[in-house]
């Protein structure tokens, strides 16, 4: 539990890269660097780590209330724990500014994405 922090701090900066690909990685479009301690500031919120096999679960029916379809649709092969619902804290990065392309634009490119950890951090985590 006290390893914890030093051994994120060691990790050091998550590098994301953004290339587009063809039939193979052709083109470096930019790239970013995002240190995962931000994600302790995040929102609030409820994760899943297959997200779509939940929507999938559920139905609503003409009355609006909620009705299963396990029993119509073949367990798509998930184990049950994968589909979990966890609190955690849900970092978003809007338009983080990718660099290093080579490529001209007369946009600066950019990424949006989201960042959390299942299960979270204990509260205490610094």
């Amino acid at each position: 539990r006290n390893l914890l922090p030093v051994e994120m701090k060691s990790k050091g900066y998550l590098e994301l890269e953004v290339w587009h690909v063809e039939s193979l990685p052709t083109e470096y479009l930019g790239g970013c660097k995002f240190d995962l301690y931000e994600t302790r500031f995040g929102q609030n919120a409820q994760k899943a780590l297959c997200q779509q096999k939940i929507t999938m679960a559920k139905k609503i029916d003409d009355d609006g209330e909620e009705e299963g379809l396990e029993d119509e649709a073949p367990d798509l092969g998930i184990d049950p724990k994968l589909v979990q619902k966890h609190n955690t804290k849900v970092y978003e990065a809007m338009k983080t500014r990718l660099t290093g392309s080579w490529l001209s634009s007369l946009q600066k490119p950019s990424i949006s994405f989201s960042c959390f950890f299942i299960p979270d951090f204990p509260e205490d985590f610094r």
